[in-house]
């Protein structure tokens, strides 16, 4: 019985293992973008560096301080003249559920 035992404790293993393997396959990332059309498109770099910098308090915050993440966010948005930053912008507001802003950040 032992043998036994100790068998179906290595199958369960096994199992498990597999199942984290496919679970790991099939992450994807929260919100898709298109970095490399994101990041080549024209913008003044001036404009870039103020809508940076917007965001930049967003690092710093903790998920569940909303408001202060979604004015920052907002302000990005109106700052910025690249089509594809405001996409993505706009797409990270969609995530926001009340007051917790963790998906957005």
């Amino acid at each position: 019985t032992d043998d036994t035992a100790h068998n179906n404790d290595a199958d369960l293993s096994i199992s498990i293992k597999k199942q984290n393997e496919a679970e790991a396959d099939d992450i994807v990332p929260t919100i898709k973008v298109d970095m490399s059309a994101l990041l080549s498109a024209d913008e003044d770099p001036v404009v870039t560096r103020r809508w940076l910098q917007a965001l930049e308090d967003v690092r710093t915050r903790r998920a569940n301080t909303g408001g202060p993440i979604k004015s920052a966010i907002k302000s990005a948005m109106s700052i910025t003249t690249n089509p594809y930053v405001k996409t993505y912008l706009h797409k990270a507001m969609r995530k926001w559920k009340g007051n917790s802003a963790g998906f957005t950040k």
